[in-house]
């Protein structure tokens, strides 16, 4: 939503095989996943896209409390309107 700030949450359910978009406390959307894992390694990265070598796609506009973390969110915590999540569920 332009002008104001959003909260999105991204999370990956690999048991479900689900991408899920979280904003501002409301699930937005869902796409099955059929593509292969990835291996996350190396610098994290904002505001920009990496295909085929090259960056591109530069975001405009600014971002702020970025925040990673190394399970994928329990559904509550994902939709909760932002502030610092609660993490209930570690595997």
């Amino acid at each position: 939503m332009a002008g104001k700030w959003n909260h999105p949450v991204g999370v990956f359910d690999a048991d479900a095989g689900r991408l899920l978009l979280y904003l501002n406390g409301r699930l937005s959307a869902t796409k099955a996943y059929t593509g292969t894992d990835w291996n996350a390694v190396g610098p994290v990265q904002f505001g920009r896209r990496l295909y085929q070598g090259a960056y591109g796609e530069y975001a405009d506009g600014p971002l702020s409390d970025v925040r990673l973390y190394p399970t994928a969110l329990p559904p509550a915590d994902a939709a909760a309107p932002g502030g610092n999540a609660t993490l209930t569920q570690l595997d």
